[in-house]
């Protein structure tokens, strides 16, 4: 993890087992242990330049709280050693009086620090709310959550099943009216990093749309 402050390795790592053992066992609807998912979105950042401990803790668990609500108290982490014994220089009191504000995200705040927390809070989406609900509480949320959103999105087009074309236009015309956006403010955010995202956001984009061009086989 070159460029990666050494002293955040620990709770990386600690977010790395959180976040394995919160979805253990649960496949992704393409396939494959869903762990996949948060792990590539990591590998990501980490190609394109993100060093940010936050950034990439909050990438590791950015769907938990969607499937998993209380995997913090419940998940038996053996990492006790790399785990952060305060909550990023928040008091607990104050923690708890948030719990009404941020939801479960306070689960993370209190093991990982506010700035995770608010980050993941920012990604969620509850049950109900609308994708462009969504997309707007991705705008208002704390800047790094657009480039963990630009991740989440990139592995989600790179892994739709090429037999389903009607699902590709979907998520390729989704992509483009919705979210493209949130990632081009991500490059404005982050200069460098948030770039090199968007541009493999829409070289996946074009590869997808490239492939909807092209004809149909004649079946034999």
């Amino acid at each position: 993890m070159g460029g990666i402050d050494l002293y955040a390795h620990g709770e990386i790592a600690y977010a790395f087992s959180v976040a394995k053992r919160a979805r253990a066992g649960k496949p992704r609807d393409t396939g494959g242990p869903y762990f996949e998912h948060p792990l590539m979105c990591t590998i990501y950042a980490i190609e394109v330049g993100f060093t940010q401990p936050s950034l990439l803790i909050a990438t590791l668990l950015h769907d938990v709280q969607e499937d998993s609500l209380r995997y913090l108290i419940t998940a038996e982490v053996t990492m006790e050693e790399v785990r952060r014994g305060d909550t990023g220089g928040v008091p607990k009191s104050e923690l708890v009086n948030e719990r009404l504000k941020y939801g479960n995200s306070i689960l993370i705040a209190e093991e990982f620090g506010t700035s995770p927390a608010k980050i993941v809070h920012a990604l969620t989406k509850s049950k109900g709310m609308s994708e462009r609900t969504h997309v707007e509480k991705i705008r208002k949320g704390p800047a790094p959550c657009r480039p963990v959103k630009g991740f989440d999105r990139l592995h989600n087009l790179r892994t739709l099943p090429s037999d389903n074309p009607n699902r590709i236009r979907r998520k390729v015309d989704e992509t483009r009216e919705l979210f493209m956006p949130l990632f081009e403010m991500g490059a404005k955010d982050f200069p460098g990093p948030g770039e090199r995202l968007l541009w493999l956001i829409n070289l996946e984009l074009e590869r997808l749309e490239a492939g909807l061009r092209e004809p149909t086989p004649e079946p034999v």
